[in-house]
């Protein structure tokens, strides 16, 4: 890069420029080059080298290819080969400087190559006389070479001379000079002398998108288009060749209308005629040529701006576009050419750049407040989940909540919607009136706009359908998602991105911890709590008078602690002395007590230890056992188990013992002898079935009765009770049951038991004793007699190992003591309820307390948040005078500079531009003093009308794509707006407009701020803005004006020549834009000369000799007739 003469600012400015170009390039992967370029000639040449010195051309180019960009310039003149090469080599260092940035930037990603070559045809081709062009040598070589036909018209010595070539010897060093017949003899001499000529047009099939710049005026340029696409589309018919040409101005002299006007025809007799073999795609008209070639170095501002166009023409023709209705999409379905009409803008460029400064900066400390607000909401959040983690799930509605907290939720939702409705909808061509309509372009047909606001959408909708049905529509897409809404711009704006999406998701966290904060109401004796909870996630709508109500909160809690601990105190010294009056007497008789019912208590203890239920469960586990194995007996440790049960009964010391050992041995017994008659009632029963299954005995039966069973029946008698065992009363019932199989344990322990049942009703014996007993001791001290309040056996029953313990004695003497009169029970409850206020307390206190560091934690982040808040406020109310002298945005008319004046992103100032008229109006709206109806309307207004130039949307369709009168008075409507609208805010205070004035408004301000004399569409495009915002409302598509229908500006520069029209001729033929063109005949014609006679002229042997041999003429000389024209002119077809 070259820095010299710069400082060091301008270095820094200019890499900063270059990085965002290389970030908007990496996030379009569009392709925006063909991959070979041509200018031919010395005004092709300039349109390449203009649209190379564009950075951000330059760097979408090698961002986003990945091939290499072959860059051509071919010339015929010689005297500016120096200033070229010049301008070459600078360029290459540029290209290398800017390819380094962009590889540091995308980490080392392969970049485009971008080669530039140059080609002098007068340094191959020495010309010393007229022979060497047109000589019958010259002429059979080149046939030979099959390179033309004899009949070209152009092998003829008056279309190569001028005026001035009187002899035979001339020199061509200067170039063609306007001589299109020559630069073809040229090419064709140089394809003969120089075997590498024919390099420079070579492509490959992969290589086939290629673009030719030259100028319809020249020689170079306008003799060799057709010549070197042709070349490359027999070489390569795969190849989409693009012709970029421009038309001269009025201003140039006859000769280059003329060539204009041949290469036009030329143009589009290829275009029309379907036989023929068309090599341009496309092609593409430009009204002005490059200004340095046409001013000879003196460039004026206006003659730049025409220059700029050629890039962005470039860009649009070959970026890799998928929209269906593309602004350069079938552009040949409806006309031979497509004219590029380029608009001037001039602008406040300072202004403009200082006002995208400050709206960024704008949003960046709003975006900083939000971020800071985050971090406060956040620690309220940790601290609500910590403190109050069951509030997360409690059910809340938003209208149980504070008054001031749903205006602060809703003011909040109103701000983002206002911001949605300026920024984004109008924005994109959505007439939006009131919050309202926002929700019926997220919602549809499902809101009611009667009944629904934007507070009752929120709270009946989550924030994420909200935001879902909100992204379509700053993406540029429908509520469906499936169509643009405007396919030539998308909102890619990180702040208002932020500001809608992430504010969104702040309000619904916001609006969830605030009915966490109304629930804590519920869980502490105050609101103070909550409302201190609201201003401190809520800072800006409370004040500080909560934090000091909380303070103060603490500091009369600690006053009242220490006051009820001084009255605790007070009553733990009156127990003291009230304890020692009466204790000697209670401590008495309770130790009678205790001795007395000593010897129950050890009884009591011994019943609820003994595990008489396990044991029984053993023995029944045991009889199963010896049932199991009748066949050999064995009761051992049966009867071990049951005299363990007999002893320990035994060693019970208890009043009734004889009776409980008594009633153990029997229990004991009656199992024994049970146990003990099975296995002899099973020998019986074995007895029994081998005399029946004995054949002499069945004989028997017949004669001498039934078997006998009473020796079974005698010894199975005493069973029953703890063992059942089958009967045996007849031979049937002998043979149809197994004695093993049909004997089962019967007996179940516990209840129903009797030696449990006695166990469990002595032990109930005691606790009535126990009760009784204290009863008695209770009344023989109680002063006026009756029952104490406790049940003693419930205090026994607890702890019974250690007789009455400590715990149970304290109670039994508070009751006693009761019963005496004592004060102790009634000072132990004051005390117990003191100390239970207490420390209620200080629970209260240090819930206010953490609430206190919460705030504390805070504080920091809250001044600062309040600085922010201040910051944009001050940043707002600089704004809004920065560009006025009273306060406001003023008109001017100053020229101001240009859109292209060094230094300056084109793109990124429209897209600045674009959005700072809605920010004037959001603004606008949030003034102190309120914009007037009619001011309203106006703003309105204004924003329509520059949203539908924006976008295009009277020129989206193909077939409409028209510079019609329409277009024109919109753009003077917006200009006339936007500069009255500037007056406005220049002087609010005293400027406002009748409604009676409305209907005269636009009559009233045109005059003022449309220049009178702006008679076309260049000259009113040329003329100066009348405001600094008018930048907004120009027509550019990524800074490439629309493209039109040729009508318009084939009648614009037809007229320009029509004076000067010459009576040697009669044909002019000019397609206006029609899809086959048509032919008219006039009496007045331009000069033609040499090079426009073939087209221009009478002779029927031309036109036959050019049908039969270019196959360039379709019309056919048998076939001619006369017929009428417009104005009544005969007109041969």
């Amino acid at each position: 890069m070259d820095l010299s003469g710069r400082n060091l600012n301008e270095e820094i400015a200019d890499k900063e420029r270059l990085i965002y170009l290389i970030e908007q390039a990496a996030k379009n992967t569009s392709t925006v080059a063909p991959n070979h370029i041509y200018g031919l000639g010395g005004a092709g040449t300039r349109m390449v080298l203009e649209s190379l010195r564009q950075d951000w051309f330059l760097v979408n180019v090698l961002v986003n290819r990945r091939d290499t960009l072959h860059v051509h310039l071919i010339d015929t003149a010689t005297g500016e080969e120096a200033n070229v090469e010049q301008e070459v080599n600078t360029l290459k260092n540029r290209i290398e400087n800017i390819r380094g940035t962009c590889r540091k930037e995308t980490n080392g990603v392969d970049l485009c190559s971008i080669e530039i070559s140059r080609y002098n045809i007068n340094e191959t081709v020495s010309i010393n006389h007229w022979d060497d062009l047109i000589g019958s040598d010259f002429v059979e070589e080149i046939l030979s070479s099959n390179l033309i036909d004899v009949d070209s018209w152009w092998l003829n010595r008056s279309h190569l001379q001028s005026e001035r070539d009187s002899s035979s010897l001339f020199s061509v060093k200067n170039g063609v000079i306007k001589r299109r017949a020559l630069s073809k003899a040229l090419h064709y001499k140089c394809q003969l002398m120089d075997p590498d000529y024919g390099d420079e047009f070579e492509t490959n099939y992969n290589e086939d998108r290629v673009a030719i710049c030259c100028s319809l005026g020249g020689g170079t340029g306008s003799g060799l288009a057709i010549e070197v696409a042709s070349e490359m589309y027999q070489a390569n018919p795969a190849a989409e060749i693009n012709l970029f040409t421009t038309l001269p101005s009025r201003e140039e002299r006859s000769q280059s209308l003329q060539n204009a006007y041949a290469a036009l025809g030329e143009l589009e007799y290829l275009s029309l005629d379907e036989e023929l073999n068309n090599p341009f795609n496309q092609t593409f008209l430009f009204s002005l040529e490059p200004a340095s070639h046409t001013t000879g170095g003196t460039d004026s501002d206006d003659m730049l701006e025409f220059d700029a166009t050629m890039p962005y023409v470039l860009s649009a023709v070959y970026e890799d576009n998928n929209q269906p209705d593309f602004a350069m999409g079938n552009a040949t379905s409806y006309a031979p050419f497509t004219a590029v009409v380029p608009q001037i803008l001039r602008y406040k460029r300072d202004a403009i750049k200082d006002a995208e400064r400050r709206t960024t900066e704008l949003f960046k400390t709003k975006q900083q407040a939000l971020n800071t607000e985050f971090i406060i909401l956040n620690n309220v959040e940790e601290y609500l989940n910590e403190n109050h983690p069951e509030l997360a799930t409690v059910e809340i509605e938003v209208e149980d909540l504070q008054p001031v907290v749903r205006q602060y939720l809703r003011d909040r939702i109103i701000t983002v919607a206002n911001l949605l409705t300026f920024e984004v909808l109008e924005y994109k061509d959505m007439n939006v009136d009131d919050n309202n309509d926002i929700l019926e372009r997220i919602y549809g047909d499902t809101h009611d706009v009667e009944r629904d606001d934007i507070e009752a959408v929120v709270a009946s909708r989550s924030v994420d359908e909200i935001i879902q049905g909100l992204k379509p529509v700053y993406r540029g897409q429908n509520r469906d998602g499936d169509e643009q809404i405007d396919q030539y711009h998308e909102l890619d704006d990180e702040f208002v991105e932020d500001l809608i999406y992430h504010e969104l998701q702040r309000i619904a966290r916001l609006r969830d911890v605030c009915k966490q904060i109304y629930a804590v109401h519920e869980s502490v004796d105050t609101d103070l709590y909550r409302r201190t909870l609201n201003q401190i996630a809520i800072p800006s709508i409370e004040g500080k008078s909560r934090i000091e109500d909380l303070i103060n909160d603490v500091d009369e809690i600690e006053k009242d602690v220490k006051r009820h601990k001084n009255e605790i105190g007070n009553i733990e010294q009156e127990l003291q002395r009230e304890r020692n009056s009466s204790s000697s007497q209670i401590e008495s008789k309770l130790t009678e007590y205790a001795q007395d019912v000593d010897g129950l208590i050890a009884e009591y203890r011994q019943l609820n230890n003994w595990d008489l239920r396990d044991q029984q469960n053993k023995v029944k586990r045991q009889l199963r056992e010896f049932v199991s194995k009748l066949a050999d007996p064995n009761a051992d440790n049966l009867e071990q188990t049951l005299n363990d049960i007999v002893s320990e009964a035994k060693s019970i010391d208890t009043q009734k013992s004889e009776e409980l050992t008594t009633l153990a041995t029997e229990w004991m017994k009656r199992i024994v002898d049970e146990v003990e008659a099975v296995p002899q009632a099973r020998i019986e029963w074995k007895d029994l079935e081998a005399q029946i299954n004995d054949d002499g005995w069945r004989s028997k039966i017949f004669d001498d009765g039934p078997v006998d069973t009473t020796t079974y029946q005698e010894n199975s008698a005493g069973l029953g009770t703890v063992i059942d065992v089958p009967p045996g009363s007849t031979e049937r019932s002998i043979e149809l049951n197994d004695f093993d199989a049909q004997t089962k344990v019967k007996y179940e322990a516990g209840a129903g038991d009797d030696l449990f049942d006695w166990i469990e009703n002595r032990k109930e014996e005691i606790d009535q004793e126990l009760q009784l007993r204290f009863e008695g001791l209770y009344s023989s001290i109680s002063e006026g007699g009756g029952t104490p309040d406790v049940e003693v056996s419930s205090l026994v029953s607890v702890a019974h190992s250690d007789g009455i313990t400590a715990d149970t004695e304290e109670k039994l003497k508070e009751a006693l003591r009761e019963g005496s009169g004592s004060r102790v029970p009634e000072l132990e409850e004051n005390q117990q309820n003191l100390q239970a206020k207490v420390d209620r307390m200080e629970e209260r206190k240090e819930e206010r307390e953490s609430l206190l560091d919460l705030y504390y934690d805070n504080e920091s982040s809250v001044g600062k948040l309040q600085e922010q808040l201040s910051e944009f406020r001050d940043q707002i109310r600089e704004y809004n005078i920065v560009e006025g002298d009273n306060g406001g945005i003023s008109a001017s008319r100053d020229g101001g500079t240009y859109i292209n004046e060094v230094g300056v992103d084109d793109e990124k100032v429209v897209s600045a531009a674009i959005s700072v008229p809605s920010m004037v109006e959001l603004i606008a709206k949030n003034r102190t003093n309120s914009s007037t109806a009619v001011e309203d309307e106006l703003l309105r207004e204004l924003n329509n009308i520059v949203a539908k130039n924006m976008t295009h949307s009277k020129y989206s369709g193909v077939n409409s794509r028209k510079l019609n009168r329409e277009g024109k008075g919109s753009y003077d409507q917006v200009a006339a707006y936007t500069a009255f609208i500037g007056e406005v805010f220049n002087d609010r205070q005293v400027f406002t407009i009748p409604d009676s004035e409305l209907e005269s408004f636009q009559q009233k301000v045109t005059g003022n701020y449309i220049p009178s004399n702006a008679q076309t569409n260049v000259d009113r495009w040329s003329s100066p803005a009348s405001h600094p915002w008018e930048a907004a409302v120009i027509t550019f598509y990524q800074g490439m004006t629309m493209l039109d229908n040729i009508r318009p500006a084939m009648k614009y520069y037809r007229g320009s020549y029509m004076e000067d029209a010459d009576p040697r001729g009669r044909l002019v033929r000019h397609s206006l834009g029609l899809d086959n063109g048509y032919y008219t005949w006039r009496e007045q014609i331009f000069p033609p000369e040499n090079d426009l006679r073939p087209f221009l002229g009478d002779d029927s042997e031309i036109r036959q000799r050019l049908k039969e041999a270019h196959q360039i003429v379709r019309y056919d000389v048998e076939k001619e007739t006369a017929q009428p024209n417009a104005e009544g002119n005969d007109v041969d077809r």
